[in-house]
């Protein structure tokens, strides 16, 4: 079994190989003097270097670490659960260099983001009555306690060529461009629940514990395509040219979706300070399977526009359908998306 596991790896280590080298000598051939030559007979710069930011709202659910004890805590007690937080809102960073050769168009585009997120929830109650002995020592409270970190990276890259095909009356461009995609997600979670949910006659108690560290992540490389479109609303390029901006792309990426989760749950009896252990339960699950991932997204904007440069605003989404394994116990499949308005400045060299 694990020399077929071996196997697998090795043919999807060479396909990454195999990828990433036509990639280099795509960029190779665009960027060649004699590429460029023909480029700087065109009136448009020959190169374009973008950078910009998008703001992200991210689309990446996983389920919760529930114990099988938060299902009897009293109800005087708050859930432990929503300190499990989704990962908060954060940037993605891009950049891209774009070399126009007059009849195609070859670029090269990495996004990268990171973002984390951390919750707590916490609820003491007031020592009760007894009424044999008077009240509970203060220590005896009933109590719940739930922490949780999280951190979640992504990142993106492109290499695509293309062709300008205009699009008739409506003026402008439009770019229908093919390549690959290569995505990189992460995911790498802690969480801890303690309970002291109830007494018993003189200070005997139930003590509850749950600890999880949960690791996910997906690394795919596929074939993508584009169409990016641009129409003049006002101006021109001369003086400074306002354009309508919008366009969209797909994906197939075949990649290993892998989980790493390991928890414990364990109930202490005890009188006073002491308390005996009455059961641990530990547990671990490791999945590892390839998966094919289809990516859709879309963007819409506006754009300043002068000959050798551009700055433009809008809104992009990017949406990888069951892209990471978000199960503990069994895997589930859960998608990966990133929404929100991004902004960006090019700058054109040459020409």
């Amino acid at each position: 079994m694990s020399e077929l596991m071996n196997h697998c790896d090795n043919r999807a280590a060479i396909r990454w190989k195999l990828l990433a080298s036509a990639s280099v000598l795509a960029l190779t051939a665009a960027i060649s003097p004699s590429g460029i030559a023909r480029a700087e007979d065109a009136d448009n710069p020959p190169v374009w270097i973008e950078l910009g930011g998008q703001y992200t709202v991210l689309d990446d659910s996983q389920q919760r670490y529930a114990p099988p004890f938060v299902s009897v805590l009293p109800a005087v007690l708050p859930s432990p659960l929503p300190a499990q937080r989704l990962p908060d809102n954060s940037f993605n960073w891009n950049g891209k260099v774009s070399f126009d050769m007059t009849d195609w168009i070859f670029s090269a585009s990495v996004q990268y983001g990171r973002s984390a997120s951390v919750g707590h929830v916490e609820k003491v109650l007031p020592p009760t009555r007894n009424g044999t002995t008077g009240f509970n020592y203060a220590n005896d409270a009933e109590y719940v306690q739930s922490n949780s970190v999280e951190h979640e990276s992504r990142t993106i890259l492109d290499f695509t060529a293309g062709r300008d095909i205009g699009i008739g009356a409506l003026g402008g461009e439009a770019e229908l461009s093919g390549g690959v995609r290569v995505v990189q997600f992460g995911s790498d979670q802690k969480a801890s629940i303690t309970a002291f949910p109830s007494f018993q006659y003189q200070h005997s108690h139930n003590r509850f514990e749950g600890q999880m560290q949960a690791k996910r992540d997906f690394d795919g490389v596929g074939p993508s395509i584009a169409w990016d479109a641009s129409t003049p609303i006002a101006g021109n390029v001369q003086k400074g040219e306002i354009t309508f901006d919008w366009g969209a792309n797909a994906a197939i990426l075949f990649g290993r979706r892998k989980a790493d989760i390991h928890h414990q749950t364990s109930q202490c009896f005890g009188l006073y300070r002491y308390c005996a252990a009455v059961y641990t339960h530990p547990g671990e699950f490791k999945r590892s399977r390839m998966a094919t991932i289809p990516n859709l997204g879309g963007f819409a904007g506006l754009s300043i526009r002068y000959a050798n440069a551009k700055v433009s605003i809008g809104y992009r989404a990017d949406e990888f359908f069951g892209a990471m394994d978000g199960g503990i116990a069994t895997a589930k499949n859960e998608n990966v998306g990133f929404y929100g308005p991004f902004a960006s400045v090019s700058i054109g060299l040459g020409g």
